[in-house]
Parts: structure tokens; C-alpha cells; sequence
């Protein structure tokens, strides 16, 4: 299944496995992004948690894997080199939009 294919499913169905290979399929191009942005790995594997946990949310609006791929990036790079309760506050303003 192409990405296109995996958010109808998702997007239909709510299915488990098809957002699992979602994030399968996309986890190394949003770390990669998370990595060059932020300082160092563990602030870039949480942002890259965070999209994902915001992609949930957010994969009803998106219609093709063009769509997804900008969006992904989008967010990532919303992200700001954060801890602490500045990354908490970061996260949580993120899951809001």
C-alpha cells in the first residue's frame, strides 16, 4: 500500500496498522528533520513522538501522500529546541491546533 492508500484506510477505518506503517513508513524522514532542527536526539525523538501523536488527530484532513509528506514537515519544523516545561508547554500547544 502506497501512503495515499494507508490515510484512506486510517482515515475510514481508524485502523490500527494501517497508522502503524504510517509511522513506520515515515519515522526516519520526521527524526531526520527533528535531528538537523534540534540539539540533540532525545529532544528530536520527542518531537518526533509528538507529530505523531498529532498525525492521529490530524490524518482525516490530509488526502494523499503529497499532502501528508508537507504536513509532516510542516510540523516538525514547528518545534523549537525546548525542555523541560518549555517542551511540555511546546507539545501541548502543538496538540492543540
Amino acid at each position: 500500500m502506497n501512503g495515499t492508500d494507508l490515510l484512506t484506510e486510517y482515515r475510514v477505518s481508524r485502523s490500527e496498522r494501517a497508522f502503524a506503517q504510517l509511522v513506520q513508513r515515515y519515522t526516519n524522514l520526521v527524526y531526520s528533520a527533528a535531528r538537523r532542527r534540534l540539539a540533540n536526539d532525545a529532544a528530536a525523538q520527542e518531537a518526533t513522538q509528538s507529530v505523531f501523536i498529532r498525525l492521529a488527530t490530524a490524518a482525516p484532513d490530509l488526502r494523499d501522500e503529497a499532502a501528508l509528506v508537507s504536513w509532516l514537515h510542516r510540523t516538525i519544523i514547528r518545534f523549537r529546541d525546548v525542555r523541560g516545561p518549555e517542551l511540555v508547554k511546546a507539545v501541548n500547544a502543538l496538540l492543540e491546533e
